[in-house]
Protein backbone atom coordinates (compact mmCIF):
# COMPACT_ATOMS: atom_id res chain seq x y z
CA UNK A 1 0.00 0.00 0.00
CA UNK A 2 1.13 2.95 -0.67
CA UNK A 3 -1.33 5.89 0.37
CA UNK A 4 -4.17 6.11 2.63
CA UNK A 5 -6.96 8.62 3.45
CA UNK A 6 -10.17 8.61 5.59
CA UNK A 7 -13.80 10.30 5.52
CA UNK A 8 -17.12 10.06 5.68
CA UNK A 9 -19.19 9.45 2.91
CA UNK A 10 -22.81 9.29 2.95
CA UNK A 11 -22.51 9.28 6.42
CA UNK A 12 -20.56 6.58 7.16
CA UNK A 13 -16.70 6.35 7.49
CA UNK A 14 -14.66 5.13 4.70
CA UNK A 15 -10.81 4.63 4.46
CA UNK A 16 -9.36 5.26 0.82
CA UNK A 17 -6.42 3.22 -0.16
CA UNK A 18 -4.08 3.24 -3.09
CA UNK A 19 -1.54 0.35 -4.01
CA UNK A 20 1.42 -0.40 -6.03
CA UNK A 21 -1.04 -3.27 -8.07
CA UNK A 22 -2.28 0.45 -9.85
CA UNK A 23 -5.84 0.33 -7.65
CA UNK A 24 -7.83 2.30 -5.14
CA UNK A 25 -9.77 0.83 -2.77
CA UNK A 26 -12.63 2.48 -1.09
CA UNK A 27 -13.25 0.66 1.99
CA UNK A 28 -16.53 0.70 4.24
CA UNK A 29 -14.83 0.68 8.00
CA UNK A 30 -17.69 -0.36 9.29
CA UNK A 31 -18.07 -3.78 7.77
CA UNK A 32 -14.41 -4.03 6.54
CA UNK A 33 -15.68 -5.07 3.27
CA UNK A 34 -14.30 -2.86 0.11
CA UNK A 35 -16.96 -1.41 -1.03
CA UNK A 36 -15.54 -0.27 -4.42
CA UNK A 37 -12.07 -0.41 -6.36
CA UNK A 38 -10.64 1.82 -9.33
CA UNK A 39 -8.37 0.26 -11.73
CA UNK A 40 -5.07 2.48 -12.94
CA UNK A 41 -2.14 1.75 -15.14
CA UNK A 42 0.57 2.70 -12.96
CA UNK A 43 1.03 2.58 -9.46
CA UNK A 44 -1.06 4.74 -6.94
CA UNK A 45 1.65 7.29 -5.41
CA UNK A 46 -1.29 9.68 -3.12
CA UNK A 47 -4.68 10.03 -2.29
CA UNK A 48 -6.40 13.00 -1.44
CA UNK A 49 -9.99 13.25 -0.32
CA UNK A 50 -12.90 15.06 1.60
CA UNK A 51 -16.14 14.16 2.70
CA UNK A 52 -18.38 17.36 0.47
CA UNK A 53 -15.25 17.53 -2.62
CA UNK A 54 -12.96 15.00 -5.26
CA UNK A 55 -11.03 12.29 -4.64
CA UNK A 56 -7.55 13.24 -6.26
CA UNK A 57 -5.54 9.96 -7.07
CA UNK A 58 -2.05 10.78 -8.06
CA UNK A 59 -0.22 7.76 -10.42
CA UNK A 60 2.63 7.52 -12.65
CA UNK A 61 2.52 10.77 -14.48
CA UNK A 62 -1.14 11.33 -14.01
CA UNK A 63 -3.76 13.30 -11.48
CA UNK A 64 -6.68 11.90 -11.52
CA UNK A 65 -10.05 13.57 -10.43
CA UNK A 66 -13.39 12.31 -9.47
CA UNK A 67 -16.05 14.33 -8.56
CA UNK A 68 -18.44 12.27 -5.89
CA UNK A 69 -21.87 13.51 -5.90
CA UNK A 70 -24.06 11.64 -3.26
CA UNK A 71 -27.26 10.32 -4.12
CA UNK A 72 -30.42 12.44 -3.56
CA UNK A 73 -32.53 10.83 -0.53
Amino acid sequence: MKAVACTVLDGRPVAVTGSDDGTVRVWDLGTGAAAAVLYFHDTVHALALAAEGPLVVGTGHEVVVFDYTPPAS
